[in-house]
């Protein structure tokens, strides 16, 4: 006679609040090459290139992208130029919502959310990502925000990057 013991074991996903990141705990970031103002985690970790800025925590795990460059062309024609390079870049991805957004006090911008496999082959769920792109005009400058983590982590840190696309503040006169 055989005894079989099963153990189901629940792990609660815990939504992060805002609450729990008051002001307090963000400092500031200013480009003043790019024009381009924001607040982030004061445990997460900065780094830069020659198009803009990496904010990530501190285990890397979650990355939030700013980058600025030169644009002439309207708001739509980015948009589409950034879900065709998507489609090109990640094989499989699955646009999950386009729509119309704000970043920080009040700029227009268009948001695009897709998931997909970091490693094509890979159909397991810890291989599996989820990204949000943020595209605005100012000045004839772009400016491209992209946040993007694992598909089971992304809502846990949305709140969090929802705070850091609010600080956002672009200098219209870069």
């Amino acid at each position: 006679m055989a005894l079989i013991l099963s153990i189901t074991l629940a792990i609660p996903i815990r939504s992060y609040s805002v609450s729990e990141t008051s002001k307090s705990s963000f400092q500031s970031y200013q480009d003043e090459r790019h024009g381009i103002m924001l607040q982030f985690p004061l445990e997460w970790k900065k780094f830069e290139d020659s198009r803009g800025s990496w904010f990530r925590n501190s285990n890397e795990s979650v990355n939030v992208r700013l980058e600025a460059f030169p644009y002439v062309g309207d708001l739509d024609q980015l948009a589409k130029k950034y879900e065709n390079q998507t489609a090109q870049q990640f094989p499989g991805r699955i646009g999950l919502q386009s729509s119309e957004a704000k970043v920080g006090i009040n700029y227009t911008a268009r948001q695009f959310v897709f998931d997909y496999q970091e490693v094509p082959y890979d159909k397991s769920l810890k291989s599996k990502m989820k990204e949000l792109q943020l595209y605005t005009i100012q000045n004839h400058t772009a400016f491209v925000l992209t946040y993007f983590t694992t598909a089971n982590e992304y809502e846990y840190y949305l709140p969090i990057v929802q705070e850091i696309v609010n600080s956002v503040r672009l200098n219209q006169s870069s």
